[in-house]
């Protein structure tokens, strides 16, 4: 998610992290084929960052499970762990 000082707010597209060694994520992948229900989840993060007036680059995460989205927690900065 990308926001700035003129509560404008977008969503750069999702990212499947659920493979982890030792509790790290270790790849993620563009694409994780739930677009359907990512995009309700996008908007409600993107209105999220307008009503909380956040500025920056963030990543938000979510666990997907039984088909909903539940929100996990928000990193303010762009996540680059996977090798």
């Amino acid at each position: 998610m990308l926001a700035d000082e003129f509560k404008n707010a977008v969503w750069l597209g999702e990212r499947d992290c659920s493979m982890q060694r030792r509790h790290q994520k270790s790849r993620g992948s563009a694409g994780a084929g739930h677009s359907r229900k990512s995009s309700n989840a996008s908007a409600t993060v993107a209105r999220s960052c307008r009503k909380m007036g956040y500025r920056g680059a963030g990543t938000f995460e979510f666990l997907y499970e039984n088909g909903e989205f539940y929100f996990i927690e928000m990193n303010t900065r762009v996540q680059v762990e996977h090798p």
